[in-house]
């Protein structure tokens, strides 16, 4: 953007999210951002009793862990950590191509709905890192149990967004 007695200055927008569900990848690529993705966890563990709790699984059966850090147009925005149980097999290559959704989507799996949360928290010294925000910054939190057309639970998310370059949009309806 170019101002008078100001000069010219680098203006990043920010990326509105819906309360759809849906993902990521798609609402940067449809607002012509390029989206990368690096896959920091990629792992399958026992959960906790609390996650098992969410996912509705016993505390011995496995769950496929995911932790990606997601940019566009090579600056950081989200980083999101995902709890899966009974997915199609999705691979680590294709996590840094492509959204997560899409992948499911591909293997026949459909989140039809989604209970979220958004809320805020400080980011951590790593979550600062990564997110290229200071320590103790404020970060939007969004956590969602995501429930296929069964009433299955899905996933379990946790997505923290930068709030300088990333707002959520509600619309609100009268009952």
């Amino acid at each position: 953007m170019r101002r008078r007695g100001v000069g010219t200055q680098v203006v990043h927008s920010s990326i509105t999210r819906r309360t759809e569900i849906g993902s990521l990848w798609d609402d940067l690529s449809q607002n012509g951002r390029h989206p990368t993705t690096d896959v920091l966890v990629y792992e399958t563990l026992e959960p906790s009793a609390q996650l098992a709790e969410q996912l509705g699984v016993d505390i011995d059966r496995p769950v496929l862990h995911l932790r990606r850090l997601r940019s566009a147009d090579g600056e950081p925005l989200a980083l999101m950590e995902n709890h899966l149980i009974e997915a199609p097999p999705v691979h680590r290559a294709e996590l840094e191509e492509r959204g997560l959704y899409d992948l499911l989507r591909e293997r026949g799996t459909n989140m039809r709905v989604a209970r979220q949360f958004v809320s805020a928290r400080e980011a951590s010294e790593e979550e600062a890192r990564l997110l290229h925000v200071r320590a103790g910054n404020a970060t939007l939190v969004l956590d969602r149990t995501a429930y296929d057309h069964s009433g299955r639970v899905v996933e379990v998310a946790t997505t923290l967004y930068r709030p300088d370059r990333y707002r959520i949009g509600f619309t609100a309806v009268e009952r």
